[in-house]
């Protein structure tokens, strides 16, 4: 029985990865600059991480920044893969950690919230200190460009998937989470009793 429960959870994990990555194709927005590109991926991540937890969570962020990186946005490479899992799995690990110690409405609401900002102080330092230099961005406009673009547009982006993070785990989140308590309780009474 144990077994059957880790293939559901997998099965659910891996429906959210690729659903992470069908809307990564269908919400990117025109890129700003080549390494400034706005998707919804992050929503499925978001999802597993509430649901099942957050090391869940950060496995879908793993797999779809990878497609991302390999089939989607390969001109991005490695840098662009990196980047993805810097940003979204700080996202992910702060707004799900919050979550899952009180488990209410509130509690998601801040986590997401201190999500977004994490999430934009983060990649502060990776900007400047790994990932412009990388992209091969002039030392003298590295400062610039973190302030007017890259913080701006992770506020704004991480905001975005937030709102809709919290509208999605309303609906499916909950009915995930359900189906799995009957899948358990469905689990404890085909269990013979002693």
């Amino acid at each position: 029985m144990q077994t059957v429960s880790k293939t559901n959870t997998l099965v659910k994990l891996g429906m959210l990865a690729a659903l992470g990555v069908v809307l990564i194709i269908v919400t990117r927005f025109p890129p700003i600059t080549d390494y400034l590109k706005y998707d919804a991926g992050d929503i499925a991540s978001m999802v597993a991480a509430t649901v099942f937890g957050p090391i869940y969570g950060l496995a879908v962020v793993c797999v779809t920044a990878a497609i991302q990186a390999l089939a989607i946005d390969p001109q991005s490479g490695w840098i662009g893969l990196l980047g993805h899992l810097v940003a979204t799995g700080s996202f992910i690990l702060v707004s799900s950690l919050i979550y899952r110690k009180f488990k209410t409405l509130l509690s998601l609401v801040i986590g997401l919230a201190l999500g977004v900002i994490s999430a934009a102080l983060v990649m502060i330092p990776v900007n400047y200190f790994i990932l412009l230099p990388l992209y091969g961005v002039p030392a003298n406009f590295i400062p610039d460009t973190i302030i007017y673009a890259i913080t701006p547009f992770n506020l704004v982006k991480f905001s975005i998937n937030s709102v809709l993070s919290f509208i999605v785990y309303k609906t499916a989140g909950n009915y995930l989470a359900k189906e799995s308590l009957l899948f358990k309780n469905r689990k404890k009474n085909l269990t013979p009793k002693a």
